[in-house]
């Protein structure tokens, strides 16, 4: 939060999100009650934090101050990874294909309501999620199936499937 001077951080073995003081470089905040906490997202213009968390499978939404849970929106189990699509105000999440049996998907959540507007297929856990905001694409990494799919903002549909050879098991991404 660049207004504010926050830094939020997911403390997933505390099952807590923790607003840091950047001036002061103190908390500020320990917000307790999450299962696994895990991919965060601050929109500026909303003043809202939206927390994936795995434990529970949901997205939680966070505004105020201090920082309270105004919406949780139900995904499925190791909800982790997101990353948020400012131009068309989508949020993707990555969940499910874990061991609860549930199948495999990315999210598309519509920030302004935070409802859940599509799951959108793909053929195992979605693992790290990154942007092309200039040519409107969404990286998702599928480690288990040695695979990147590419999703189109404006569709919202997988339009490549990129092969990694010898790569199973990789779970960062990063997109330059």
């Amino acid at each position: 939060d660049e207004t504010r001077g926050r830094l939020f951080a997911a403390a997933t073995g505390n099952h807590s999100v923790e607003v840091i003081d950047l001036v002061t470089s103190k908390g500020e905040q320990s917000i307790g009650g999450f299962g696994k906490p895990h991919g965060l997202v601050w929109i500026g213009e909303k003043e809202q934090l939206f927390v994936a968390d795995g434990g529970k499978g949901e997205l939680d939404v966070l505004a105020g101050a201090p920082l309270r849970v105004l919406k949780r929106v139900p995904l499925s189990e190791d909800a982790d990874d997101l990353v948020y699509d400012a131009e068309h105000k989508m949020l993707y999440v990555g969940h499910g294909g874990t061991d609860a049996g549930n199948p495999p998907a990315i999210a598309v959540i519509e920030t302004e309501t935070a409802s859940l507007v599509k799951d959108i297929p793909v053929a195992a856990h979605p693992e790290a999620l990154e942007i092309d905001e200039k040519r409107g694409r969404i990286f998702a990494n599928i480690a288990d199936k040695g695979e990147i799919v590419i999703i189109n903002t404006k569709t919202q549909r997988i339009e490549e499937k990129w092969e990694l050879a010898g790569a199973r098991g990789n779970t960062p991404l990063a997109y330059d």
